[in-house]
């Protein structure tokens, strides 16, 4: 009502006008702030909320000057057709004489909705990208990664490159500078020399090299003002051992008994855990800490799923840990990165357990995979977890995959991260990939698997395995 009364008081050429103004200059406004703003999504959201309300409001002028055109016999008669008129914007003079310029209207209308129509695509843009839109079809982030060279990294800048997006690597320039010559990379120390990061804007952080808790509160804290969202790629090592099998982001991590200490070796699960929480600090309610399980596949530096396919494709009969029905968690470097780009798509925050596959997976099963990957006839050979442990044969290091008695770590809820998105592959594909890199390293690293019992161990215990059988026979 309120509105109705003032635009009775303004002469109908200059209340349209003084409409059509206003209406120009909130673009102007929700343009510099999409161009200025990091977070262009909340900016799209109050764009389409002040429209709605705008349009109502435009509704209430333009029947108040109907009101003040027409007579009300002739109202009843014409409302169908003013209506209409009024739905689709029409410019041209009404019935009873409406006295404002035609080509000052058209062009007041004419210049609005040319100044809407691309403010309107940008919003929708910004709200896609939150909506999971990829450059691809959206939105084309800009993006920090910290670290970047060395196996998830160059993973990730694969993925993001592929969906258009562009990257910005900070790093020291020592671990595999030969890779990405097209990118911008920034160089320094996450040990207090960030000076290259100071006064750049990112929509998004991937950290992949934190390990102390210092690191990340001065990166996050430098950039809290500058970037939309900060990713953490931590590890489900933040859990202490013996979990309960199905735990999920809930469940209390590992602390430090000196939060200063920075001996990663010791406490390094620990020390994640304290990141994590760094980060958060930093920038609240804009955090994704991603705890991954087992990273493995092509470029695993660790040898501890590459030694299944190697060792299955070789032949023969193969030491297996357990019984095979006990639990096997792991995820694929590549699918591991390609979440993680749709996680800042999409805007995902908060902790998300990363490691596969989505149901249940037993050891026999991740091993009959790799058997089949690889295509290998070799015979599985299952040691109960004694004969194992009377011959110093591990979990983990010497059966790797294999975490024995603590099935619980091998049992972490994916749920969550399921449900934003995370797929994985078939292990088969995993294995076959694995050992296709493994046979183009050089020789020297071919020559010892990094993980793995060694063949001389294996051979003492299939040979014990094998005793009780000969002497029967």
């Amino acid at each position: 009502m309120g509105v109705l009364l003032a635009a009775a008081r303004v002469p109908r050429r200059k209340l349209v006008a003084i409409v059509d103004r206003f209406f120009l200059a909130n673009l102007l406004v929700f343009f510099a702030l999409l161009q200025l703003w990091f977070q262009r999504e909340w900016v799209a959201r109050a764009f389409f909320v002040w429209t709605t309300v705008f349009n109502l409001f435009v509704v209430s002028v333009f029947w108040s000057v109907v009101s003040d055109v027409f007579r009300p016999e002739q109202g009843r008669r014409l409302f169908g057709c003013v209506a209409a008129g009024a739905a689709t914007r029409n410019t041209r003079n009404g019935s009873g004489g409406v006295t404002m310029s035609i080509t000052r209207r058209r062009f007041l209308h004419a210049t609005a909705a040319a100044g809407a129509l691309p403010l309107l695509t940008r919003c929708a843009g910004a709200m896609g990208a939150g909506a999971g839109a990829d450059a691809k079809g959206g939105k084309k982030l800009r993006l920090l990664i910290l670290g970047g060279t060395k196996y998830l990294g160059p993973e990730l800048v694969n993925e993001a490159q592929a969906r258009g997006h562009v990257l910005t690597l900070f790093n020291r320039g020592k671990t595999n500078p030969q890779l990405f010559p097209d990118l911008e990379k920034l160089h320094g120390d996450r040990n207090g020399d960030l000076k290259s990061l100071e006064g750049r804007s990112w929509d998004a952080v991937l950290d992949t090299s934190g390990y102390v808790p210092k690191q990340v509160a001065a990166s996050a804290g430098l950039l809290s003002k500058r970037v939309a969202q900060y990713v953490f790629i931590s590890t489900i090592s933040v859990y202490p051992d013996g979990m309960k099998p199905g735990s999920d982001e809930t469940a209390a991590v590992q602390t430090v008994p000196d939060p200063t200490s920075e001996d990663v070796q010791k406490h390094y699960g620990g020390l994640k855990a304290l990141c994590e929480a760094a980060a958060e600090a930093a920038m609240p309610g804009r955090v994704t800490n991603v705890r991954p399980g087992l990273i493995v596949g092509p470029g695993d530096p660790t040898d501890r799923f590459t030694y299944w396919p190697v060792r299955i494709s070789r032949g023969g009969d193969v030491l297996a840990p357990g019984s095979g029905e006990d639990p096997a968690q792991l995820i694929d470097v590549r699918d591991l990165a390609s979440w993680v780009i749709t996680a800042v798509e999409r805007k995902h925050v908060g902790v998300f357990n990363a490691l596969g596959p989505a149901k249940k997976m037993t050891m026999r099963e991740m091993l009959e995979g790799c058997r089949r990957g690889v295509g290998s006839d070799a015979r599985l050979v299952w040691a109960d977890a004694k004969v194992l442990e009377k011959n110093e044969v591990s979990p983990w290091m010497d059966m790797p995959v294999w975490t024995g008695g603590d099935a619980g770590f091998a049992s972490i809820s994916n749920a969550r991260a399921v449900a934003a998105g995370m797929t994985f592959r078939p292990i088969d594909a995993t294995a076959k990939d694995t050992l296709a890199w493994f046979k183009t390293q050089p020789p020297e690293r071919r020559a010892k698997l990094r993980a793995g019992v060694t063949p001389e161990r294996e051979e003492k215990v299939l040979q014990a395995l094998r005793a009780p059988a000969q002497a029967a026979g």
